[in-house]
Parts: structure tokens; sequence; C-alpha cells
């Protein structure tokens, strides 16, 4: 997820789940487990 939120031009993982939460409404790693 860390390296995701770099590619993506993210400075650090919180700011990446933060915006990821509001985007999606959950968390990367809630997000990952309702997908599997």
């Amino acid at each position: 997820i860390a390296e995701i939120g770099l590619r993506l031009g993210y400075g650090d993982v919180s700011s990446f789940h933060r915006a990821f939460r509001q985007w999606v409404g959950m968390t990367p790693s809630a997000f990952r487990k309702a997908r599997n």
C-alpha cells in the first residue's frame, strides 16, 4: 500500500490512506479484505 501511495505522489502512507478513505469510503486494508 505504501508503494502505491508513493507512486501516486503521496509523501507518506497516512496521506494516501486519508485520500483513499475519502474516495472509496473505507481504508485500503478494509477494501482489500472486502475484495477477498
